[in-house]
């Protein structure tokens, strides 16, 4: 009988893992990235942004720790402090995509 309930708790405990799995946000971020590397993109610069980071507004500068500004073009709000930031480069065309804190940002970098 203890075996026959301790084969039913590994069922359980392993249905909680693989749900728990499941759900977790970073699981469709790195099918993102992995779409992202398919098109070609490969991580050029990995920094954070320097201080709060409140989201995109048009116009809106991002310092961010390499020495780089990121000027927003569209909006998009998220809170979160100092974030890590991937610039992402096209190995083809050298066209750039910015992730910061796992959400595309369009916009363009600056030398500061």
């Amino acid at each position: 009988m203890e075996r026959a309930a301790f084969r039913g708790y590994k069922w359980i405990a392993a249905g909680a893992a693989a749900i728990s799995f499941l759900l977790l946000p970073s699981h469709a971020w790195a099918s993102d990235l992995e779409d992202l590397a398919m098109e070609g993109y490969a991580v050029a610069l990995k920094t954070q942004v320097d201080g709060d980071y409140e989201g995109c507004d048009y116009g809106k500068q991002i310092a961010l720790m390499n020495g780089l500004t990121f000027v927003c073009s569209t909006y998009h709000y998220h809170y979160s402090y100092m974030p890590r930031v991937l610039i992402l480069q096209q190995l083809r065309t050298g066209s750039i995509k910015v992730i910061i804190d796992d959400d595309e940002t369009s916009g363009n970098l600056y030398r500061r």
